[in-house]
């Protein structure tokens, strides 16, 4: 069995276990997620530096957590342009300071026959930030239970592929989970985005219109509308995994999201240039 090796460990976020545990104490510690009555199918979390956004991104986790003792995590996520090319991790398994996470080749098999995406081994995925950073929250949480990596295109389909996802989730015995990962706007002139100049008034623009307009679509459980809105706006850098991943949730029986959080890397580090990032739950 292949290891892919934790490459961002010791940089975006700690290297250690004792350290990620006091990490993910931190980001819970004052955390006050309600309790729901209906199980949770999946969620959207963001991907930056755990500084950043670590605690939105954990505090989603727990929540499902509390909610289903989840045997696989379906894990989207891969910055992509609409002719990327779309893939899955179909057999090895991935390292974290917890220790590592098994795919599951067998729900990794059928998604690939399912999709006709292109199977891939672990250990020979491209490297990116979206899908490791939320491993060890993955593997802190739910110890047991194996992921399937999905890397998929915001093109036309992903709709599309997101509810055959969850058709056969909803399908197969065990209780599966799917998280999409994206960070919202890329602000300013480090990204080349700056339609609102720069200052309080843009970060404010980021905040109330353009990330809360993706942010709406997604509550009003719109995939579509969603993918559209990132697509013509620039509100998120992987918003075929989110699209993908609520369009699957909606398949599985989910019927409504809740925010658990939003922030902005601003928020840590003040600037010209700056990121949006959200917690949702499905």
């Amino acid at each position: 069995m292949s290891t892919r090796r934790a490459q961002f460990a010791g940089s975006w976020y700690p290297a250690t276990a004792s350290e990620c545990e006091e990490w993910i104490a931190r980001f819970c510690g004052d955390a006050n997620l309600p309790e729901i009555d209906a199980p949770l199918h999946g969620g959207i979390v963001p991907h930056a530096g755990w500084v950043f956004s670590g605690q939105t991104a954990c505090r989603v986790v727990q929540w499902l957590a509390d909610s289903v003792d989840a045997d696989v995590v379906l894990v989207l996520g891969n910055h992509m342009s609409a002719s990327s090319p779309e893939w899955i991790i179909a057999e090895g398994e991935w390292d974290t300071p917890f220790g590592p996470i098994p795919v599951s080749h067998s729900v990794a098999a059928d998604l690939s026959a399912l999709l006709g995406l292109q199977p891939v081994d672990a250990a020979a995925a491209l490297s990116d930030n979206t899908i490791e950073l939320q491993l060890p929250f993955i593997r802190h949480f739910f110890p047991r239970a194996t992921i399937v990596p999905i890397a998929l295109a915001p093109k036309s389909g992903v709709v599309a592929a997101g509810t055959a996802i969850g058709e056969y989730m909803a399908k197969r015995q065990g209780h599966g989970l799917v998280i999409g990962s994206t960070d919202l706007t890329h602000y300013g002139l480090n990204y080349g985005f700056t339609p609102q100049g720069n200052g309080p008034d843009a970060g404010a623009w980021v905040r109330n219109t353009n990330d809360r307009g993706f942010i709406r679509e997604l509550i009003a459980m719109n995939p579509d509308a969603a993918l559209a809105h990132a697509r013509r706006n620039h509100s998120a850098c992987c918003p075929g995994a989110a699209a993908a991943a609520l369009a699957a949730a909606i398949a599985m029986g989910a019927q409504k999201a809740w925010e658990v959080e939003y922030a902005m890397s601003s928020d840590v580090q003040p600037g010209d240039s700056f990121v949006g990032y959200v917690g949702l739950v499905f």
